[in-house]
């Protein structure tokens, strides 16, 4: 019965760990993203502020 528990808490914890490194991954490509999209606005407009 024990067994059974901690095997299943086990399963748990491994859940909870898997789903917190599939989000923080999923937010640093977005991060990333988001910075990339930054970079070519601010070219733009340094462009248009240039000409």
């Amino acid at each position: 019965m024990w067994t059974v528990l901690a095997v299943l808490a086990g399963m748990l914890v491994c859940m909870l760990l898997a789903s917190q490194y599939a989000l923080h991954r999923l937010l640093q490509d977005e991060s990333r993203t988001v910075e990339r999209q930054l970079s070519l606005y601010a070219q733009e407009l340094s462009q248009r502020i240039d000409r």
